[in-house]
């Protein structure tokens, strides 16, 4: 494998540093569905996950503590680790060559908590990648990474000590003064009950908002988000950036919709967060739990896939302001009458040959929702093949259609080989690793450093890669991939046949552009400025 450092400046030096390739994976027969699977490598798990992390069997006490996972390099020596959140004390892995992970107790503080994930991120613009904790029925906990080690920062970084139910963070440069402020979301974590009318609603909470005061400090500023609240049962914030250097918008994805508040999209005007007034089309009533986000169509605007109770929505755009539903003519619906509550939706290019399939995991909802619907306690996974623009369900074919109740997910190509894996969190079962085994095309990994600014890692950028004649393009976002759960700051492409790649738009927050051109197919590439 080659891993490439670019310096993007008016000079850009570029370095090259060649390490040993893993061995290629190569499906026999590309028509075979056989050849081309993810699957459970015994001998690559992650070991000691204690059944006091979550509820074994199908009893689920909790609707989604202990089910979020969080992936990024901790401890900065090129591999990816896995921080999994448990309904005990959370657990941490550091990964190595070869795709292996060794538990560690040293890093993470041991304290026991109702954890439903975290976000990873560079908070403070040091180059380390901290963490926030996201706890049920307890304070959230900011980690700062001190590179030999977590420290809680919680109290001295103003997030307060308030005990709220929290399912969601988001970070991102909101007012553009290069670092990253953020979001967090509160669903409710409770029991939900029923009667003769239907479902008994717990009291809902309000999100809230902390704007980043550029020294490792952030303060609560709730009149920015006055127009969020009240009356939403919100799961998940995502900020995405539509025109480079513009404050990014946020949409909100919000459970229960029908009864009280649907989804919504707001625009931030630089004294609070408005109401978007376009028809945008993705301001919907549904029971959504989750949001992921990608180009699927080309076009250089994002289009949204939202998991929900009974079937998965997605939007594609038809302008930069405009958005349709076109999950039902595309063959985007549930594929059994089990899968009944989704909650994490991912786009990404399993099988990297150059277009974009998609992911949705399920798991049951705790207790009876209402009497003559079935809560099925074994709610398969969906995997949906782009097939030449028609979306084919893969999931048995697969192997990946896990039946234990799902929470967070998140795909990374955690042994570097060029093919993504899939780390699936769940609330009644271990977390586990699908590794990836074959792919049958070419790729590239982008990943970015901003060192003048305290966004380091470049959230909000737009990465567009040009090859074979397609412009494909990927946001950076900070929170908002899968439930409770956050991936490394790195977009993944695949490439199909193409066996050069004509150009690499680097589109940065503050607006500024940088291209680079004749760049080599699989690969990492670390553009820097």
């Amino acid at each position: 494998m080659i891993f490439l450092v670019i310096i993007a400046c008016r000079e850009p030096t570029i370095t090259v540093e060649k390490t040993d390739p893993p061995p290629p994976h190569v499906c026999a027969d590309p028509n075979e569905l056989s050849a081309r699977r993810f699957s459970l490598d015994p001998f690559r798990v992650l070991e000691g996950q204690p059944e006091e992390g979550y509820r074994p069997g199908e009893s689920i006490e909790y609707n989604f503590a202990g089910g979020g996972v969080a992936v990024a390099d901790f401890n900065g020596d090129g591999f990816d680790d896995i921080f999994v959140a448990t309904l005990g004390s959370d657990l941490l892995y550091f990964g190595s060559a070869g795709g292996h992970f060794e538990k560690n107790t040293d890093w993470l503080p041991q304290v026991s908590a109702l954890t439903s994930g975290a976000v990873a991120t560079d908070y403070d613009g040091d180059g380390d990648i901290d963490l926030l904790v996201l706890r049920v029925l307890g304070q959230d906990i900011l980690y700062r990474n001190e590179g030999n080690g977590f420290v809680d920062v919680t109290t001295q970084s103003g997030l307060g000590a308030e005990a709220y139910d929290s399912t969601h963070a988001a970070f991102s440069d909101v007012d553009l003064d290069g670092d990253l402020d953020l979001l967090i979301v509160a669903h409710r974590e409770d029991l939900f009950e029923s009667n003769q009318n239907g479902i008994m609603l717990p009291t809902l909470h309000p999100p809230r908002f902390y704007l980043n005061d550029g020294d490792g400090h952030f303060t609560q500023n709730d009149s920015l988000i006055a127009n969020l609240m009240p009356g939403s049962y919100s799961f998940a914030g995502l900020f995405i950036t539509i025109e480079p250097g513009d404050s990014p918008w946020l949409y909100m994805v919000n459970d229960f919709g029908p009864e009280w508040r649907g989804n919504q999209v707001f625009e931030f005007t630089g004294q609070t967060f408005s109401p978007s007034l376009m028809n945008m089309g993705l301001d919907i009533d549904m029971y959504a739990m989750g949001v992921d986000q990608a180009d699927l169509n080309y076009d250089q605007v994002p289009d949204f896939l939202l998991s929900n109770w009974c079937d998965p929505v997605l939007f594609l755009s038809d302008s930069s302001s405009s958005w349709y539903d076109a999950g039902p003519a595309l063959g985007i619906i549930k594929s059994t009458e089990k899968q009944l509550f989704s909650w994490t939706p991912a786009i990404e290019d399993f099988d990297n040959d150059g277009d974009l399939d998609i992911y949705l995991n399920y798991g049951p909802f705790p207790g009876d929702i209402i009497d003559d619907i079935p809560n099925y306690p074994d709610q398969p996974d969906a995997f949906f093949l782009n097939e030449g623009g028609n979306y084919i369900h893969r999931s048995f074919d697969w192997d990946i259609a896990d039946d234990a109740s799902a929470r967070g997910s998140v795909f990374v190509d955690f042994d570097q080989d060029g093919v993504l894996d899939l780390l699936r969190g769940a609330v009644n079962a271990p977390a586990e690793i699908y590794w990836g085994q074959c792919a049958m095309g070419n790729w590239l990994e982008v990943y970015l450093t901003d060192s003048d600014s305290g966004n380091r890692q470049g959230v909000g950028a737009r990465i567009d890669v040009d090859s074979g004649g397609v412009i494909r393009s990927e946001w950076l976002v900070s929170g908002g991939e899968g439930t409770s759960s956050s991936k490394p700051l790195r977009a993944h492409f695949g490439l199909g046949d193409s066996e050069e790649i004509d150009s690499v738009a680097i589109h940065w927050p503050d607006g500024e552009t940088t291209i680079l051109d004749a760049i080599s197919i699989n690969q990492r590439l670390h553009v820097q400025r």
